[in-house]
């Protein structure tokens, strides 16, 4: 009886779908650190920051995003459930971002 009402094993997943994933994953990973040094460029020529300065605090916002990343994951693991914690992560983005 329940193995009538899964999927069929053969018709899900598979390599198409793994590199849809790494491709998606090595974009997002390009775009992360593309940010990053646009960061650095920013922070020194519109900002006038020295280049220690910059770095320094690119450094900061890479950390903060891991350890958001990290607070995050341990809030839906143990508490929120992963749509109740991507709903309150979205709406701290938008009051932060917008105000």
């Amino acid at each position: 009886m329940e193995r009538s009402s899964r999927a069929d094993e053969k018709k899900i997943g598979g390599a198409k779908v793994a590199s849809l994933l790494l491709v998606n994953q090595a974009l997002a990973t390009l775009a992360f650190f593309g940010v990053g040094v646009n960061l650095v460029l920013f922070l020194t020529r519109v900002l006038g920051q020295d280049n220690v300065s910059a770095a320094n605090n690119v450094s900061k916002w890479i950390g903060t995003v891991y350890m958001f990343s990290l607070i995050g994951a341990f809030l839906s693991d143990s508490y929120w459930g992963r749509y109740l914690t991507c709903t309150v992560f979205q709406l701290v983005f938008v009051l932060v971002f917008y105000s």
